[in-house]
């Protein structure tokens, strides 16, 4: 999966991690672009070289001990819920995407999540 980008949804923190390695393959950008497409359920993160009202720093001098970039946002991830019915409540989402190289984005599928309960329990049955 590591060739992949990924995403996780908190819906208990309203918060969206973006996998380290995913920021890599965009080419490791000053910025970023969130962009939600509700009626196709679409999320695509997309490089940006300069700061404007759409955009989040990637602070990659304070990132790199982490493994994740992480963006909070109450409304955002109400509006997710909102739009994907079947999410359950306080549960926390995987979602594995694709790359649009040309473009430098990670494209993410809604309907395509993978609850995270599920895989602490198969680890540790």
């Amino acid at each position: 999966m590591s060739d992949c980008p990924v995403i996780c949804i908190d819906q208990n923190k309203y918060c969206i991690r973006i996998h380290k390695n995913t920021l890599h393959m965009i080419g490791d950008p000053k910025f970023i672009q969130l962009l939600i497409n509700p009626e196709k359920l679409l999320i695509l993160i997309r490089a940006a070289n300069r700061s404007d009202q759409m955009t989040h720093r990637i602070g990659w001098k304070n990132f790199a001990s982490k493994q994740s970039y992480e963006l909070t946002s109450k409304q955002l991830i109400q509006g997710m819920r909102s739009v994907c019915a079947n999410w359950d409540a306080g549960e926390s989402y995987r979602i594995v995407g694709e790359i649009i190289p040309l473009a430098n984005i990670a494209r993410f599928d809604l309907r395509n999540v993978v609850p995270c309960s599920n895989d602490w329990e198969t680890q540790h049955e």
